[in-house]
């Protein structure tokens, strides 16, 4: 998704997002929605500047996050993992 946010190819895209942007935010009712969509589009750009490359995203080395059940509890606080994989467990019957 990096690209998407800096290479001028993707600029009829960008600029089509905007403009989408913009009408949802008049049709909310929103004043300066032109400037609300700007935001909008620079606070995604900046979150995917944090993104690995595609190359990254394929090596199994840097994905491979195994943790132990006590590692993810001290990963995670404040979810309830006993409750989650019950519950899960349950769905995938269905």
């Amino acid at each position: 998704m990096r690209p998407y946010y800096r290479e001028d190819e993707f600029l009829p895209i960008r600029e089509a997002f905007l403009t989408h942007v913009e009408k949802m935010f008049e049709i909310a009712g929103f004043a300066s929605a032109s400037e609300h969509a700007k935001n909008i589009l620079e606070l995604e750009t900046q979150i995917a500047a944090s993104h690995w490359d595609t190359v990254k995203d394929r090596d199994a080395t840097l994905t491979y996050n195994k943790v132990t059940r006590a590692e993810l509890e001290a990963l995670s606080q404040g979810i309830n993992w006993t409750t989650y994989l019950k519950e899960e467990i349950f769905l995938q019957g269905f």
